[in-house]
């Protein structure tokens, strides 16, 4: 077989484990069998794993597939004439609903997020950078504390979604609830505290 006709046979079975895992993950969350995403596509396990090492690379690249929109999304409120809290607010919610694009998203992220240089971390990076500048621009405007960072707020929009889906809440009004909770605290307006 020639060397094109093998690079472009190779280049398929990409496509269908990609397109496969993302139907397993959609349906059955990450932690779906890598063997069952191979045997589902067509291919063997040996093929699965030369183009993807390991489940960290796999969901990287799925994630890499949708950062085209996540990016779009950005570039569209940072450059709006929307209120500063209202571009955080809806910044807030499209973090949201790429980290729980799977079932059982949050934790890989938040390993990535911890663990340093794999795969997934650089699209982590990436968001990251993206979500300093909405906060800086808050920060400037006097929206946000001075000692909240694009990190910090992504570490803790990330932590709301872990605990969303640890609980069973995928999104929707329950979801929206403890993110205001978050960004709120849950005293009513004039009430008195209880004593510690």
């Amino acid at each position: 077989m020639a060397k094109g006709a093998v690079r472009a046979d190779a280049a398929r079975n990409k496509e269908k484990i990609l397109a496969v895992a993302r139907q397993c993950f959609a349906e059955q969350g990450l932690e779906v069998s890598l063997d069952s995403v191979a045997k589902r596509a067509g291919v063997g396990a040996g093929t699965l794993y030369r183009h993807f090492p390991g489940r960290e690379a796999l969901v990287a690249e799925l994630l890499d597939a949708e950062m085209g929109a996540l990016e779009q999304n950005f570039v569209s409120l940072r450059d709006s004439d929307l209120r500063v809290e209202e571009k955080l607010e809806r910044w807030s919610h499209e973090l949201r609903r790429w980290m729980t694009s799977y079932a059982g998203l949050p934790e890989p992220l938040r390993e990535a997020l911890d663990g340093g240089s794999g795969a997934l971390t650089v699209g982590c990076d990436v968001v990251i950078g993206w979500t300093e500048e909405i906060v800086q621009e808050a920060k400037a405007a006097g929206v946000v504390k001075d000692f909240v960072t694009g990190r910090e707020f992504y570490r803790a929009t990330l932590g709301l979604a872990w605990v969303a889906t640890a609980a069973g809440v995928r999104g929707g009004a329950e979801a929206d609830g403890l993110h205001r909770m978050a960004r709120e605290g849950w005293a009513s307006p004039g009430r008195g505290t209880a004593p510690v």
